[in-house]
């Protein structure tokens, strides 16, 4: 029987890890301060779910102490073809700016991953149909039952978002914020021993030309992309684990893993 990872909003980091900006630090002596190893589960789950490995990768980087210390657990959506747990969608704006169809404030738990099994993810909160509020009049509410397990199969996407900033907030101006370091970390994770990126990544000439070698969406610095019903624009993004792009949203401070099947019209 494969292990459980049960997931909480509090991290195993140090105070003194925490101060130096994220950067594994011997004299910290904390394990905390390694980074994450990126890769794929090891699972085969057969035809029709060939995102699974990839998203139980993803999601076992939110397990490790560096993240766990960032990331808001019960901040999370999950978007399948048809539903949509932990926020109803919406119509965005035209906007330059980052953006989702999410109404939010995210309201979805997870709370359990079995890193060994394809078939179900921990998870709590209510479940919407797929259908902009905006677009109808009736029938945002999905299934009268809150959900407790999720196919991980039938996974398109997952937003979540980080812990709220700490109160007072750090008197030092330069002081990044927990979406900040999240972001950083994601990118120190997915791109070791590269330069680290700006942490507002806004569009430039390049990123409408990448190297002919180069023909997938990780190649760019931002994107726009449907998947299933999830919409987002203008978001940045951060890398790749197998078949699970990791897209970031410097406007509503959220970040996405998104089944690279699952894209349909990119942008």
């Amino acid at each position: 029987m494969g292990h459980s990872y049960q997931y909480t909003t509090t991290g195993g980091q140090s105070a003194e890890c925490e101060q130096q900006n994220m950067e594994a630090v011997s004299e910290c002596g904390c394990q905390s301060g390694a980074l994450p190893t990126v890769e794929e589960a090891n699972v085969d789950c057969g035809c029709g779910c060939s995102c699974a490995p990839g998203m139980l990768g993803a999601l076992r980087l939110l397990c490790h102490a560096r993240f766990s210390a960032l990331i808001d657990y019960s901040q999370f959506a999950f978007i399948t073809e048809h539903f949509v747990l932990g926020t109803s969608l919406s119509c965005p704006d035209e906007v330059t700016t980052a953006y989702d169809n999410l109404t939010g404030p995210l309201a979805g738990e997870l709370t359990e991953v079995s890193p060994l099994s394809c078939r179900r993810l921990g998870v709590s909160g209510q479940i919407y149909n797929a259908q902009p509020a905006c677009s109808v009049t009736c029938c945002a509410d999905g299934p009268g039952f809150s959900a407790s397990e999720l196919s991980l199969c039938s996974v398109k996407a997952i937003a979540f978002g980080v812990v709220a900033e700490p109160v007072p907030a750090p008197a030092d101006p330069t002081s990044l914020t927990p979406y900040q370091k999240a972001k950083t970390l994601f990118y120190q994770t997915m791109h070791p021993g590269c330069p680290i990126r700006p942490i507002t990544i806004r569009p430039t000439p390049c990123d409408s030309a990448p190297s002919p070698a180069c023909t997938d969406l990780d190649c760019r610095r931002t994107v726009s992309l449907t998947a299933g019903p999830l919409v987002v624009g203008n978001v940045s993004m951060i890398g790749r684990i197998g078949g699970v792009y990791v897209l970031a949203n410097d406007e509503s401070e959220r970040f996405y893993f998104v089944c690279a099947d699952s894209v349909d019209f990119v942008g």
